[in-house]
C-alpha cells in the first residue's frame, strides 16, 4: 500500500485506523508559561500551528511548516483514548437531534457522540501511538521491507513508538465507541470488563480542540446535502458528486 502511494505521488501518509481521528496539538497557555514542558523545539513548532478556529487542514499545516523548518519523514501520533460516556457534549458541539434532522445515523458519528477522554500522555491507558510518514522520502530499500506493526511500519525512520505528549505536532483521539459496536468485533481479548476499563474516562475532554468543529466545516466544504449523503444519510444528491 505505501509503495503503490508513493508511486502515484502521495508524500505525507497516515498510518491509523477508522475508530482513530487526527488532531493539531495546539499549544495550550499553561504550556507557553511553563518552559519545562517539553522539547523547547517542537514546543517552538506547536507555536507556529493553526488557531483552533482556523479552516487549515493538517496537510496545509505541514505544508507551512515544511517551508521553514526541517520535519523528520516519521512524525509520532500519541494517542488519546475517548470513552463511551454520553453524559457531557461540548458546547457548540452538534446534538443528536441536530444531525438526525439531516438523516444522518448519530450512532455513527463517535467523534460527535463521545467527548470525553483519559489524561493525554497516559501511556498505561492509550497505549502506543501511530504515525504519519513521509513516504515520498523513503527510500526503495526501505519500502521493499515488510512492516512489522500499523505503529511503527519502518522502525529505522520512526525509532520507538513513543513521544511524550507535550512534543508531539499532531495526536490521535481513539474512541473505544459503544459496548454494541466494540463487542461486534471478532476478537478473543474483547469482553465486558476490557470495554468497562476504556469506557469510563473523565480526565479531560475533545472540546479544548474543538474537535466537533470537522462536521461543521465538513457541510461548508462540500454543501449540506453532500455532506449528508457522504455521512451516511438517506438523503439522494440533485447533483453527481
Amino acid at each position: 500500500c505505501t509503495q503503490f502511494l508513493k508511486s502515484n505521488g502521495l508524500q505525507w501518509i497516515t498510518y491509523f485506523d477508522s475508530d482513530e481521528f487526527l488532531v493539531m496539538n495546539f499549544l495550550r497557555p499553561e504550556e507557553q508559561r511553563d518552559t519545562t514542558i517539553g522539547n523547547a523545539e517542537q514546543m517552538e513548532l506547536r507555536k507556529l500551528l493553526p488557531e483552533t478556529q482556523s479552516n487549515t487542514t493538517v496537510l496545509e499545516t505541514i505544508r507551512d511548516l515544511e517551508a521553514t523548518h526541517n520535519l523528520t519523514n516519521c512524525q509520532t501520533l500519541p494517542r488519546v483514548l475517548v470513552g463511551a460516556l454520553e453524559n457531557f457534549t461540548c458546547p457548540g458541539a452538534p446534538s443528536r437531534e441536530n444531525i438526525e434532522s439531516r438523516g444522518i445515523p448519530f450512532d455513527w458519528m463517535s467523534s460527535l457522540r463521545f467527548h470525553q477522554h483519559a489524561e493525554k500522555g497516559d501511556f498505561a491507558m492509550s497505549k502506543y501511538g501511530k504515525v504519519m510518514m513521509k513516504v515520498s522520502e523513503l527510500s526503495e530499500d526501505t519500502l521493499a521491507k515488510v512492516p512489522s506493526n500499523i505503529h511503527r511500519p519502518y522502525k529505522e525512520e520512526c525509532g520507538r513508538a513513543f513521544t511524550l505528549f507535550p512534543d508531539a505536532l499532531f495526536y490521535l483521539n481513539h474512541y473505544i465507541g459503544s459496548w454494541e459496536r466494540y463487542n461486534s468485533r471478532e476478537d478473543g481479548r474483547r469482553n465486558r470488563l476490557e470495554w468497562e476499563k476504556r469506557a469510563y474516562m473523565t480526565a479531560g475532554t475533545s472540546c479544548e480542540d474543538e474537535v466537533f468543529q470537522w462536521f461543521h466545516r465538513f457541510e461548508h466544504l462540500v454543501g449540506v446535502e453532500r455532506a449528508a449523503y457522504l455521512l451516511g444519510g438517506n438523503h439522494t444528491i440533485s447533483e453527481p458528486l
